[in-house]
């Protein structure tokens, strides 16, 4: 999970208002990485790795939409916090559906919920 967390800056949108990383910066690639961590931890890619993906995009959009929560409340610096988090939180939850959506039907990440009866 940590190595998808890591990785996950390579997912996030260039112009967004989070950081993020590109293939040509001179820096490894998400490939790369998780490649080298399979080496070093003797163990191959895991199955699923958009599930990995999608919860940590979702883990971190959770942590700021508690900042953005603050922010309204009163306890957050800069005044601006609420907005920018909140942009924030929208790419993220964004990018999160994008990774549910490429996982199989039979995926455990999707659930069905249950119609409500009237």
């Amino acid at each position: 999970m940590d190595v998808a967390y890591l990785t996950m800056l390579w997912h996030l949108p260039t112009d967004g208002i989070l950081p993020s990383m590109q293939e040509n910066d001179g820096s490894p690639s998400s490939t790369e990485i998780v490649t080298w961590y399979c080496r070093c931890m003797q163990t191959s890619r895991p199955s699923g790795w958009n599930r990995y993906l999608g919860l940590c995009t979702l883990r971190l959009a959770g942590i700021l939409q508690g900042v953005v929560e603050r922010a309204h409340a009163g306890n957050a610096s800069g005044g601006d916090v609420a907005v920018v988090m909140t942009e924030a939180v929208t790419q993220l939850a964004s990018l999160c559906k994008k990774f549910s959506c490429e996982l199989p039907p039979d995926s455990p990440m999707i659930y069905s919920l249950p119609q409500e009866t009237v």
